[in-house]
């Protein structure tokens, strides 16, 4: 979010959004390297979302330029708090639109990756990085998030710092969402596309 002009804390830190996004992508991509995938992954960090997606869609039609074509795209947003009515679980955005959720559930063997009841009304799947790479190349794109506009009263503030976060539930999340990827890689299950949006 940058600098709050005219405050005695001026620096959004953005500890839940999105620092909490970041440490998964470090971690995961760890825990991936470690166990020796044949797959190209990719590990990547994004400015200027709030601005329009700038930072995503520059490096989605780079890719495109170069002629190099993700298959799928995972997306970490905002995992830093529990979410208040599904507090053992993760939110998917797009939860329809590919058949990521059911794939990655049959991964872990349990319901962990659920649907955003109020998707539409915050338009979630359109507001986040994984939307650059969707329109790019109509592949499966998604972000994972335990934020549902509720649970976390420092959305977009300065005072998102690290003391509000739960690095417990951080840990537990990545945990997870990293067996589960592992999984999926492995078993080389194929994801699919259910519908195309319009953009």
């Amino acid at each position: 979010m940058g600098i709050k002009a005219n405050s005695a804390d001026s620096v959004y830190n953005g500890a839940n959004d999105n620092a909490s996004g970041v440490t998964a992508v470090l971690q995961i991509g760890k825990h991936l390297q470690d166990q020796h995938h044949n797959e190209n992954i990719f590990l990547a960090f994004y400015t200027a979302e709030e601005a329009g997606l700038l930072g995503a869609k520059h490096f989605a039609q780079s890719l495109q330029k170069e002629q190099l074509s993700p298959d799928l795209v995972f997306n970490f947003d905002m995992i830093g708090t529990p979410l208040s009515n599904y507090p053992d679980n993760i939110f998917l955005s797009g939860y329809n639109y590919s058949t990521m959720a059911t794939a990655l559930n049959n991964a872990m063997g349990e319901p962990y990756v659920i649907e955003f009841p109020d998707a539409d009304k915050y338009q979630v799947f359109k507001r986040s990085d994984n939307y650059s790479f969707y329109i790019e190349f109509s592949i499966p794109a998604h972000t994972f998030f335990t934020f549902d506009f509720t649970n976390y009263e420092y959305y977009h503030s300065v005072e998102d710092e690290t003391d509000k976060v739960d690095a417990e539930h951080i840990h537990r999340v990545i945990q997870k969402l990293s067996k589960a990827i592992n999984n999926l890689l492995e078993t080389d299950q194929d994801i699919e596309l259910i519908e195309k949006i319009d953009e």
